[in-house]
């Protein structure tokens, strides 16, 4: 699929599912959190445990299983406000640990530590 297509349909959604797996979160489930999207990917406990995360809360951890998949997607679709709760937060993580500066920060801090 073309980008911009794929971007397209991505706009047009409200739910992301991205990989199953996975420990972390790809270039696209960050993509779809910016745009305010529910997000399942890698959230595994160390991941979480990272950004001191609750499970469920920022993005959902996308297991190999289609009963637990299945399960996820019929809680959010019981709980809507869920849905915008969790794009909230996904959005408001990507903005606190994504943003560019913030990473051009750390890269130019880890470089600086590695070189003197």
């Amino acid at each position: 699929m073309p980008y911009s297509d794929y971007i397209k349909a991505l706009k047009s959604s409200h739910i992301l599912l991205d990989q199953v797996f996975s420990y972390d979160l790809g270039y696209n489930a960050l993509e779809a959190m910016a745009m305010g999207k529910v997000v399942f990917s890698g959230a595994e406990r160390e991941w979480r445990d990272h950004y001191d995360i609750r499970e469920d809360t920022v993005v959902i951890n996308a297991l190999p299983d289609v009963s637990y998949l299945v399960q996820k997607m019929d809680w959010l679709i019981e709980n809507p406000e869920m849905i915008t709760k969790i794009a909230l937060a996904a959005r408001n993580h990507v903005e606190t640990y994504h943003n560019y500066k913030v990473c051009a920060e750390m890269f130019i801090r880890t470089w600086t530590a590695i070189v003197t």
